[in-house]
């Protein structure tokens, strides 16, 4: 050894070189040759987009130099519709569809009086269908055993705790060859080996090493192989709304009223979309900042009041009234603490 060391350079034929290979061919070279290319002396005219596979593009485990939908990675429209399936097997295109939710309402309303009393009656039925897949659990990117399938597993005649349903996703000591079981979540609701409720999961994940769902397929933890059990359909929401008001007349001066109301609105597309680049990044090892929800439900607003009104001279009133709202299924973001395969 002096000052240089001179080395072949590496090669390997198997792995996936789309753009190496199309940018030889394109200058007539053997496409798995290994002559030196110098990229920079070439004329930016020369590449295009569609030397590239998608997955390079996405840049797998990286920062992502492509994001798209209802596109594919190199800018065209999408034609038909491709399933998650054809994105995760066909990694050399990566295709995925447009956003395409069904909505639809109906409503119906009527006003009438009844011995002084003025009613506004109706009711309108709105259905959401995000028509997309979600994930079966969460918190778990891979199909998982529950309570009720031990019996057909290595860990069949294990103990389990009273109260521990047979639908509770069980936890193990490790992911190849389980010898007990540490814990149990039912949501996000985790129990102990015990079967107590455990409000920090990190200590069901320490007492394994590390958190390890009890795997059907602990040896294919590719997306490609297990979508079909990975994902499911978007559950639709049907919401039945009535709206009810009245005023009861006092004297011509003064009234009595109410009112009752449900309102929905559907979830943000923006925050409701299917991202299968992001589940792609993942189990990859690379957590985007927040993972879209594509099981998110329709915000549902409940509206109660009653009142008094009185009129005290020509120019002024008198109101008092009570009112009650509740909001629910509102958008936050929470932490998923202890998913797998990383939180």
């Amino acid at each position: 050894f002096q000052d240089t060391i001179n080395y072949g350079r590496a090669f390997d034929a198997s792995k996936p070189r789309t753009f190496d290979r199309n940018v030889r061919a394109k200058l007539g070279l053997d496409e798995n040759g290994t002559d030196w290319l110098d990229i920079d002396s070439y004329d930016p005219d020369f590449f295009t987009l569609d030397m590239f596979s998608a997955s390079e593009l996405i840049n797998i485990g990286g920062s992502q130099l492509v994001s798209y939908y209802g596109y594919d990675y190199t800018g065209n429209v999408t034609s038909g519709n491709p399933t998650l399936k054809d994105f995760y097997q066909d990694p050399q295109n990566r295709s995925i569809g447009a956003f395409q939710p069904i909505y639809m309402a109906g409503y119906i309303q009527d006003q009438f009086t009844f011995n002084d009393l003025f009613f506004n009656l109706g009711v309108r039925v709105d259905r959401f269908d995000a028509n997309q897949s979600v994930l079966a659990d969460p918190y778990v990117l891979y199909p998982t055993y529950k309570v009720g399938d031990l019996g057909a597993t290595g860990l069949a005649g294990a103990e389990v705790p009273q109260g521990i349903g047979d639908d509770y996703v069980v936890y193990v000591d490790d992911l190849n060859n389980p010898k007990s079981i540490v814990g149990y979540r039912s949501g996000s609701t985790w129990y102990n080996s015990e079967g107590v409720i455990e409000a920090n999961p990190k200590r069901i994940a320490d007492a394994s090493g590390g958190i390890k769902p009890y795997l059907k397929y602990p040896d294919q933890q590719d997306l490609a192989s297990v979508v079909d059990e990975t994902f499911v359909d978007y559950d639709p929401q049907v919401t039945v709304s009535p709206r009810v008001s009245f005023q009861f007349p006092i004297t011509d001066e003064a009234e009595f009223f109410a009112h009752y109301d449900l309102l929905v609105r559907r979830p943000d597309p923006g925050l409701n979309r299917m991202d299968p680049l992001a589940y792609l990044q993942l189990e990859n090892g690379r957590a985007p900042g927040f993972l879209q929800n594509p099981d998110l439900k329709p915000q549902k607003t409940t509206d109660y009041e009653i009142g008094f009104r009185q009129m005290l001279s020509r120019n002024s009133a008198l109101k008092i009234s009570a009112f009650y709202r509740e909001m629910r299924d509102m958008m936050q973001t929470v932490s998923l603490t202890e998913a797998y395969p990383m939180t």
